[in-house]
């Protein structure tokens, strides 16, 4: 049995480093600012790096370097990426078994364009990353004791009945929902929500999850809190995280350290978390745990070089400042 099926994207990444743009403030983008290059311009790229990436791969790495046995539930396809992802996964010691091969269309792909400041734009090819289905799941071998189930892409109806296969199989389920379930609203995904054992947001998903002001992060808190009754992790960015848990709210300042580039973070943060809950039960222990590797991944380039290489000693997770209120 294992101890934890990850499911979600699995994709091809390609970082080109030190993108000259010229940045602009414009109020029709949702950063505020758009990257300009000059139209029909050849420009030079020093730097380009090819690595595997995808929420269900990243999060089943980090999963197994942390000692527990780790499966995925992924689509890739009949082609080179598709193999190297699967290749990268078995290197890893991921289980594999429950990866879908589909042989008509491509396997994910996104190129990540990084400002020489490490400030990024990511550019999108979903493939068959998001083409679940629920037909190929061998559900009746999905033998674990948790699920990390992240982006479906907008799959709801997926999302339910594995939240509903967990709850009758006494599987544990964490999810961190992508940005096309969400969309969902909290109406439709709070009979989901209310049957898993923890979630998992950014500052600006939880907002719009619960509709407060993204600004007002307390009020975005004390909401959730009062909604859910699951563990509650939320990230903000280069800021501190928060964990809302039996009326608790633990709060950890991130580290000192360089930031080369964030991609993975998210999922860096998320399934360490999850995985210290499975080792401990304890969310000072899993909250430390998951400061460590978010933080130590975005000091190298990808998404998975800079995971935590095993579980870290007493005194790597004491440089982790947690306050409880």
């Amino acid at each position: 049995m294992l101890d934890i099926i990850s499911i979600g994207s699995a994709t091809r990444d390609v970082f080109l480093e030190n993108v000259p743009f010229i940045i602009q403030k414009n109020k029709k983008s949702p950063t505020n600012y758009f990257a300009s290059l000059p139209l029909g311009s050849k420009i030079e790229i020093k730097n380009v790096l090819f690595e595997t990436g995808g929420g269900g791969t990243n999060t089943a790495v980090t999963f197994n370097r942390l000692g527990l046995k780790a499966g995925i539930i992924s689509v890739v396809g009949n082609d080179p990426s598709g193999k190297e992802i699967i290749a990268n996964l078995k290197k890893e010691k991921v289980n594999t078994i429950f990866i879908t091969t589909n042989e008509k269309k491509a396997t994910g792909y996104s190129v990540i364009l990084l400002t020489p400041k490490g400030e990024r734009t990511i550019l999108v090819h979903r493939g068959v990353s998001n083409l679940f289905n629920k037909n190929k799941i061998p559900w009746n071998k999905l033998k674990s004791q948790w699920f990390y189930i992240s982006s479906l892409g907008g799959n709801v109806e997926l999302l339910k009945q594995l939240v509903d296969h967990a709850n009758k199989n006494k599987i544990k389920t964490a999810i961190n929902p992508g940005s096309l379930e969400l969309k969902a609203g909290f109406k439709k995904l709070k009979p989901i929500l209310n049957k898993i054992n923890i979630l998992i947001l950014n500052r600006e998903e939880a907002s719009k999850l619960v509709k407060k002001p993204y600004n007002n992060l307390p009020l975005i808190l004390k909401t959730l809190q009062k909604k859910l009754e699951s563990i509650i992790a939320i990230t903000d960015g280069p800021r501190n995280a928060f964990v809302i848990d039996n009326g608790k709210t633990y709060e950890a300042q991130p580290l000192n350290v360089k930031i080369i580039n964030t991609t993975g973070a998210g999922d860096a943060f998320g399934s360490a978390f999850t995985s210290g809950i499975i080792l401990k039960n304890d969310v000072d222990y899993a909250l430390r745990l998951a400061i460590l590797n978010s933080n130590y991944v975005i000091t190298k380039m990808g998404a998975k070089k800079g995971l935590l290489k095993k579980r870290p000693s007493k005194q790597e997770l004491k440089k982790v400042k947690i306050i409880i209120k």
